[in-house]
């Protein structure tokens, strides 16, 4: 997190999920109770605020230029039930009227990726970004 902090440029390539940085605490939440079903609701509450408060670098002055690439099956999985997806898809939009964000989708139609098992992002901090692959 500290490499992307400082990062003047975010590209990450998700598969599964709505990226973390992008999350609504809703959704953050619906994960971290489906993947960790044996964590108390503090340490629920604990990870929902870490993720959170990771966002505050996208509106930080400068902030920098996010580029998302979302596979479809990160809009068709549902987590946290119809009010939930509705507001991170909401949360989605939103970001693509940022003049500094960019959100794209890869269809099902394009065929398999290099990526077929979640999310990827490397941190280069020579060039000031957070890269995903």
């Amino acid at each position: 997190m500290e490499l992307e902090a400082q990062a003047r440029l975010i590209e990450e390539y998700a598969g599964q999920i709505v990226p973390g940085l992008v999350q609504t605490e809703d959704y953050a939440r619906a994960l971290f109770e489906k993947f960790d079903p044996k964590a108390t609701l503090n340490e629920i509450e604990e990870l929902v605020t870490a993720r959170m408060s990771r966002q505050a670098l996208l509106s930080a002055d400068p902030p920098p230029d996010v580029s998302l690439i979302l596979d479809e099956a990160v809009l068709q999985r549902s987590f946290g039930g119809p009010a939930v997806m509705r507001a991170q898809l909401a949360r989605l939009v939103d970001l693509t009227l940022t003049p500094t964000t960019v959100v794209q989708v890869l269809p099902f139609e394009h065929g398999g990726t290099c990526f077929g098992r979640g999310n990827a992002d490397v941190d280069d901090p020579r060039k000031g970004r957070s890269s995903g692959l």
